[in-house]
Formats: structure tokens, sequence, C-alpha cells
């Protein structure tokens, strides 16, 4: 399944621009997050935690809802500091955090 819907929302109304799975126009985490839920009931941040993070022991990776004084900011702007995008921790945002080790794992 992919984030890459090659559709885009506007005003309650939906338009395809790409064909599906072509390019990132129309990426829509929360869609994804809503279809995981209620086909499974879960979040994505609890099926992931389930089934990837607690069985591979992984103890820096997981989504996050404030800052934490480990993790670095990804995003520069040379107009303005950088900052940390953090919203929900189901699953639906851009939040999940993964340390260069895990992140060579997930690589693997």
């Amino acid at each position: 399944m992919t984030r890459c819907t090659g559709l885009k929302f506007k005003n309650e109304k939906v338009y395809r621009v790409f064909d599906l799975g072509t390019n990132i126009e129309g990426k829509r985490p929360d869609l994804l997050a809503e279809i995981l839920n209620k086909a499974t009931g879960k979040t994505v941040n609890e099926i992931l935690s389930e089934r990837v993070f607690k069985p591979l022991n992984w103890t820096n990776t997981g989504w996050i809802t404030e800052g934490k004084n480990n993790l670095v900011c990804d995003i520069h702007s040379p107009d303005s500091y950088p900052t940390l995008r953090i919203g929900s921790n189901i699953g639906d945002g851009r939040n999940l955090y993964v340390s260069a080790r895990e992140l060579a794992f997930w690589g693997n």
C-alpha cells in the first residue's frame, strides 16, 4: 500500500492528477491510517509497535507527540529556525522517529 494516491483534495472534492503511485501528489497518510484502523481496529503506531518494533527489540523507533532531547529537527529553512514536525501518535502524520542504527535495520 502506498501513500501516493495520485489524487488532489480541495474543498471536499477529489481530483485525479497522476496515475496511482507515479507521483507524490496527493500523499495522504491520514487516509492510510483510517483504512488500517477500520480494517484492524488498531492504529499504524499500534500495528508497527506490536509486529515490528517490539519483536525486534527496537527502543529508539516509534511515534512521538512531543519533543525529546535526543531528537534532531528534520526541517531546516534558511529563513527560520529548524523545527520538529510533531502530530498525533496514531500514524497519520509525520512524527515517526528512528535512530540511525534502527534506520539501517529498516533498510536491511
